[in-house]
């Protein structure tokens, strides 16, 4: 909860918070059940570029602790986060980029 900076809504309704509040809230939901493999779509999405940042870290200490992540975005400023990119382009494998 505090990774993900929830600790301060945990009395609130979901429709008290923003839509980007509530996504982390589903990320940490998962997360907390330590899951084999979590498949992540746009987890950056409604997030700014700290929260974006922070939402990937914990991606990244998941993947630390045993779960296997894959994860579809539009945001190539997340690259330094991930393990191995893959480029579609019009639902076609396009490219490994790193």
């Amino acid at each position: 909860m505090d990774s993900l900076g929830l600790s301060a809504l945990q009395d609130r309704y979901p429709k008290e918070t923003s839509v980007g509040e509530q996504q982390r809230a589903a990320l940490a939901r998962a997360l907390v059940l330590a899951p084999q493999l979590l498949v992540a779509d746009e987890p950056s999405g409604h997030q700014d570029s700290g929260w974006r940042n922070r939402v990937f870290e914990a991606l990244k200490r998941a993947t630390e602790d045993g779960t296997a992540c894959l994860a579809a975005t539009h945001d190539e400023g997340v690259s330094g986060y991930l393990d191995r990119v893959l480029a579609m382009s019009d639902g076609r494998l396009k490219e490994e980029t790193a």
